[in-house]
């Protein structure tokens, strides 16, 4: 749903921790324009669909389902390939291309974390030069 002034909502299927994580998945994807959209501003096409469907489904939905399988390493949970439309599906080839996302965003979360780390460090390092300078010690006590 939609952001409102409030907050916004993800809907779930009941209480499936899968379905849920999938969801929050898209969510960390979507940025905050889109945040603003019924389901992220993804069209959602039933079954049944063509192979070229198929396939743009895959392509929206590949970096999502890595996402969503990190996600469920970090919380012990089960992870499961969704392709939505057996009819058509090539579970396969999605799968390796979700083994290719997830190890892509492993490393790129990761090298994030520590440009955040780096940050972090070289502020306190710059807020402990500061205290020498202007105090003459680090942190009167």
């Amino acid at each position: 749903m939609p952001a409102s002034a409030a907050r916004a909502v993800i809907r779930h299927r009941e209480d499936f921790a899968a379905s849920a994580l999938h969801e929050i998945a898209h969510w960390c994807i979507a940025g905050r324009a889109r945040r603003q959209l019924v389901d992220y501003g993804y069209w959602y096409r039933p079954p049944p669909c063509s192979e070229a469907e198929q396939q743009v489904f895959y392509a929206v939905e590949a970096r999502a389902q890595a996402l969503e399988r990190i996600f469920a390493e970090g919380c012990g949970c089960e992870f499961r390939i969704s392709p939505d439309n057996l009819e058509v599906a090539n579970v396969d080839v999605f799968g390796a291309v979700i083994d290719t996302e997830t190890d892509r965003l492993k490393v790129s979360i990761l090298a994030r974390a520590r440009r955040f780390l780096d940050a972090a460090f070289a502020l306190r390092r710059a807020q402990a030069s500061h205290a020498v300078v202007s105090n003459g010690e680090i942190g009167r006590g």
